[in-house]
């Protein structure tokens, strides 16, 4: 009776007595039930490398335990923030009764489990964090009790599941991270009601279906990002009238259409447009020209064609991924688009088109570039000298063109090189010297040109370098020691088809006790069993009598069973074999070349289809006894298949070989 006395006494207004006595309530037994659900959360935690649960004891009030904030009024937690500390362990359910609770951060740690449906009597959350985890099952219907949820991201974990349907009620949101994870079912048409959503990434699930016509109502809708899904269909065109959008993102679907003509002008705020790796067609619209914001253009990997229209106004641009499509027509000027002075580029890849002309100039003044990729066009000419000014390129590809002339020695000077690809092209005169001063590089390959000279013994310098392919030259003269004392050549040496001498400098080699296999040759170090040790390699044959192989049972092919005209090889399905970084061609067709009339054609284009096991059992799986040539890009088997005992090629091709598309391609010819 003494409280309501009291009012009385001071002559409270009636809801200012049931706030008091609602505060009183509070006060009197609630933060009991934070601390308790706090420590049945602290029970759940398995693993703490930082220590952070050590701090959670009756020594401190639980409102000073880290990770906690309570609120100044009524003691209560508001805010329970232990992102990136490393933590393993369950969710507790516990947290449920925190009923103040506005933020809950637990992204970045080992968490594991399923979400506990519990979270959602968090009626005041407005935060939701649980991205970087470890967690399972469903995303629970239940969170839609978080009525006054602005922001949810549970990306980067192991859910499944479709996104419940229940969410449609959480009108508040502003952001849905579901991004990484296993989620299936589709793009629910609810989001389009979320009127308030800024940010929705649904990349990299298992979401099928279309996208759905009513996303184009969200207008405040900035980042959209749906890639690396089943998505099907095409983009609708409400997508393309939200002028907010500075992100969208449907990299690699099975989308179709074309890009909007007015795309430069309906989204004057983009800054990142990928639709890379889907099914679209078309031209890339002049209006693009105007995406002053634009950063990001990625269109690569689909079916495009045409010119690409002129970037000069796009200062802001700092990559151009826009390869493997059709873009070009193999003439002189297919490069217009960049001829400017423009200097934020920092990426560059037109690969696998048909781009002709050759390079400008204005290529030199683009020195914020670390990627340049030019391979597989119809590009022609020289290098410019003033390449030397790109001090910041890392990956430098023009392989498969036509360019001519002498590899300049300015490319010397780019020391953050890593990866020189410049095979399959017609560049003559000597190997750079200044390669030598590259030191990081770890890839180099001038394989398939006409260079010609000694190989420079500065190239022993590059202590870094994985692979090294020189192969298909005119060079000459002894392979320098210095070279062949580089310790990281751990995956690739190519020197064939030159005028090199034979190891004469090399005067001891131990291979003993691994897996080499095929002929021993009898020439070189190899002539001296003193000075070679292939001891414990159990399928290596041949060689001189001393090292004591046993001798080699290549199967002699007769003239009814050679490789000849009459048989025709093919490559088709692949399969990567990790250790000897091959593949290996399975859609193998042939046909038995006839008169030349018009009945022989579809005989030469009679197809197998064959099983990778089917392959194994038709060559003794790869046996060198079935082996009948090995050449610049790859082995050649003999195999006898199983139903009906004909003989055919097999041919594997070394991935690891550059120009090894360009074989391909010569081999499937009919």
């Amino acid at each position: 009776m003494g409280i309501p006395i009291l009012f009385q006494r001071f002559k409270f207004p009636l809801c200012a007595t049931i706030l008091l006595l609602l505060f009183c309530s509070v006060l009197g037994g609630s933060n009991e039930t934070d601390q308790l659900a706090l420590l049945e959360f602290k029970s759940k935690i398995t693993d703490d490398p930082f220590g952070i649960m050590r701090s959670w004891n009756s020594s401190f009030h639980f409102c000073q335990w880290r990770g906690i904030t309570c609120g100044k009024l009524h003691q209560r937690v508001t805010i329970l923030n232990l992102n990136s500390q490393h933590l393993q362990g369950s969710i507790s359910p516990y947290l449920g009764n925190l009923t103040f609770l506005l933020t809950l951060s637990l992204n970045n740690n080992s968490f594991s489990g399923e979400i506990p449906p519990q979270l959602g009597n968090l009626q005041r959350l407005q935060v939701l964090r649980l991205d970087d985890n470890l967690l399972t099952g469903k995303i629970p219907a239940n969170i839609s009790g978080c009525s006054n949820l602005l922001s949810i991201s549970l990306g980067f974990n192991k859910l499944v599941g479709p996104v419940p349907l229940e969410f449609r009620i959480l009108t508040k949101l502003r952001e849905i991270v579901i991004e990484s994870n296993n989620l299936t079912g589709g793009i629910p048409p609810f989001l389009g009601n979320l009127s308030d959503l800024g940010i929705l990434s649904t990349t990299t699930n298992n979401l099928g279906g279309i996208i759905p016509d009513s996303l184009g109502q969200l207008s405040k809708l900035y980042f959209l990002s749906m890639g690396i899904n089943m998505l099907s269909g095409t983009i609708p065109h409400s997508v393309y009238n939200l002028s907010s959008l500075e992100v969208f993102s449907v990299i690699q679907n099975k989308l179709h259409g074309i890009i909007p003509s007015d795309l430069g002008t309906k989204l004057p705020s983009i800054t990142v447009y990928d639709i890379a790796y889907n099914r679209f067609t078309g031209t890339i619209p002049t209006s693009l020209s105007n995406a002053s914001n634009l950063e990001v253009l990625s269109i690569g990997y689909n079916w495009i064609i045409g010119h690409l229209p002129s970037l000069e106004k796009l200062h802001k641009l700092l990559e151009l991924r826009i390869s493997n499509n059709n873009l070009g027509t193999g003439q002189a000027g297919d490069l217009d688009f960049w001829k400017s002075n423009k200097t934020s580029l920092e990426l560059i890849n037109i690969d696998s088109n048909k781009f002709g002309g050759s390079l400008p100039i204005s290529i030199t003044n683009f020195t914020s570039l670390s990627i340049l990729a030019m391979g597989n066009n119809k590009l022609y000419g020289n290098i410019p000298a003033g390449i030397g000014n790109l001090v910041n390129l890392q990956d430098f590809i023009v392989a498969d063109n036509r360019f001519t002339g002498n590899i300049p020695e300015e490319i010397g000077k780019l020391q953050k090189l890593k990866r020189l690809v410049f095979q399959g092209n017609k560049f003559t005169g000597n190997i750079p010297s200044s390669l030598g001063n590259i030191r990081h590089m770890i890839y180099l390959y001038l394989n398939d040109n006409s260079l010609s000279d000694s190989i420079p013994l500065v190239l022993g310098k590059c202590q870094s370098l994985l692979l090294l392919d020189l192969s298909w030259n005119n060079l000459s003269g002894l392979i320098p020691k210095e070279v062949m004392s580089i310790r990281s050549l751990a995956i690739y040496m190519g020197m064939s088809h030159n005028n090199l001498t034979d190891f004469v400098v090399l005067t001891k080699l131990n291979l003993s006790f691994n897996n080499f296999e095929g002929m021993v040759t009898e020439n070189g170090v190899f002539k001296n069993s003193s000075a070679v040790s292939v001891v414990g390699n159990k399928k290596l044959c041949g060689g001189i009598a001393e090292l004591q192989l046993p001798k080699c049972n290549f199967k002699k092919a007769t003239k009814s069973r050679r490789l000849n005209l009459r048989m025709k090889l093919v490559i088709a399905a692949s399969v990567v074999v990790s250790v000897a970084f091959v593949l290996f061609g399975a859609r193998l067709f042939f046909a038995k070349r006839k008169k030349e009339n018009s009945t022989s054609v579809s005989s030469m284009n009679a197809v197998i289809r064959m099983s990778y096991e089917s392959i194994l059992k038709a060559t003794n799986e790869f046996s060198s006894g079935n082996l009948i040539g090995v050449g610049s890009f790859g082995s050649v088997y003999e195999g006898i298949l199983e139903n009906d005992e004909k003989i055919v090629a097999i041919k594997v091709l070394n991935l690891v070989r550059p120009g090894v598309y360009r074989s391909f391609k010569a081999d499937v010819k009919p």
